[in-house]
């Protein structure tokens, strides 16, 4: 993984309505991880036999994806081994938010979250810390240069 890794969304939530297919960034300190299952799932496919360019493939079908009742189900004995509830949705959040605080604009972390309108995220995911207004506009008020990263 390069430092322009991306990740292809090609089946959404909402698709045909709300939902759009996108390219999502690959946020440092995701890659390790990523790097990790992605040589961990290609061994598995390569015993199993399978070909899929899917990130979650199904292993005991013939489908190209697995389907969300099925991952629902890998999730439940996911939480249940581990002792710990996640939700996915959580993820999503967290990218948006690690996007927003190392200086992403918001449009462009709306964007990449698949948000029509930057609305969503000012509601529910991009809350500045206290921490990072005060500084950014102390920042603005000397005369500095506010550095955003694009």
């Amino acid at each position: 993984m390069g430092d322009k890794s991306t990740i292809s969304v090609q089946y959404v939530m909402g698709e045909g309505t709300w939902g759009r297919r996108r390219s999502v960034p690959v946020m440092d300190g995701v890659k390790d991880f990523l790097e990790r299952y992605l040589t961990f799932r290609a061994e598995r496919l390569r015993t199993l036999g399978i070909e899929s360019e899917a990130m979650f493939p199904p292993l005991r079908s013939g489908r190209e994806f697995m389907r969300q009742q099925s991952f629902g189900r890998l999730k439940e004995r996911e939480e249940k081994m581990l002792d710990v509830r996640f939700e996915f949705r959580d993820g999503h959040r967290a990218n948006g938010q690690r996007m927003f605080d190392v200086g992403h604009p918001i449009k462009l972390v709306s964007k990449s979250m698949g948000h029509a309108t930057i609305e969503t995220i000012q509601k529910f995911y991009a809350d500045y810390p206290e921490r990072n207004v005060l500084d950014k506009i102390f920042q603005m008020k000397n005369d500095q240069k506010v550095i955003t990263k694009t």
